[in-house]
């Protein structure tokens, strides 16, 4: 794991040493997730392939649940409807 220190600018930037873009294969226009946590913040990577797999790994986990019985389709679609519910209204 790379670790440096950086500052933010006036402008809220920060830089993300050259050691840890080229270790975590980073471009210029990649985008990111911000998370702010009690103790600090959490930037992580959005990348096509990195969300597809999240997605997959997602989607297996419901699908088991779903076998054992832990949580129905209808379930899954009532959190699915309520979801894009709140994400129209946050718009």
């Amino acid at each position: 794991m790379e670790v440096s220190i950086t500052k933010m600018s006036s402008n809220g930037q920060i830089v993300i040493s050259s050691d840890i873009r080229k270790a975590l294969g980073l471009s210029p226009g990649d985008k990111f997730l911000v998370i702010g946590e009690e103790n600090g913040i959490l930037l992580r990577s959005l990348k096509k392939e990195d969300i597809k797999k999240e997605l997959e790994m997602l989607l297996s986990e419901i699908g088991e649940e779903m076998e054992k019985g832990d949580i129905t389709k209808d379930e899954v679609e009532k959190e699915i409807k309520n979801y894009r519910k709140e994400k129209r209204k946050a718009a």
